[in-house]
C-alpha cells in the first residue's frame, strides 16, 4: 500500500515493566489528574483556549512533575471528549467517558532505556 507523502505512522507500545513504588505513585497521580482534566471538560459546553490554559494552571499547582504530562494528559481528555461528543450528535447511544485503567503516555524522546546507545 502506498502512503501519501504528509501521512505520518505512529506507533504505539505497551511496555510491561516491574514498577518500584516511585513508578506506580506517579501513575496514580497521573491517573487523579486526568480525571481531573476530564471531569472539568466535561462540565463545559464549549472548551476555548483561555479555559484550556485555566485548567492547565489549575492542574500544575498540585502537580510536582514534568509539565508537559499536564498537557499530555488535558489533549488525551480533550480527545476522549471530542469523540464522545461527536457520537452524541450523530445520535449514537454512548456512555459518559470514564478513566477506568491507570496509564502514562510517555513521548520516545523523553525517556532512554538502560543498556541502549540512544
Amino acid at each position: 500500500m502506498k502512503r501519501a507523502k504528509n501521512e505520518t505512522v505512529v506507533r504505539a507500545y505497551s511496555i510491561p515493566l516491574q514498577a518500584d513504588s516511585v513508578i506506580l505513585k506517579f501513575i496514580k497521580e497521573y491517573h487523579k489528574l486526568a480525571r481531573k482534566a476530564l471531569q472539568e471538560i466535561l462540565s463545559g459546553e464549549r472548551f476555548t483556549k483561555v479555559e484550556r490554559k485555566q485548567l492547565r494552571n489549575k492542574l500544575l499547582k498540585d502537580w510536582s512533575y514534568a509539565n508537559h504530562y499536564v498537557d499530555s494528559a488535558i489533549n488525551q481528555m480533550l480527545g476522549l471528549v471530542k469523540s464522545y461528543r461527536r457520537k452524541l450528535k450523530r445520535g449514537k447511544k454512548v456512555q459518559k467517558p470514564k478513566l477506568k485503567k491507570k496509564f502514562v503516555y510517555v513521548k520516545s524522546t523523553l525517556f532512554t532505556l538502560k543498556g541502549s546507545n540512544a
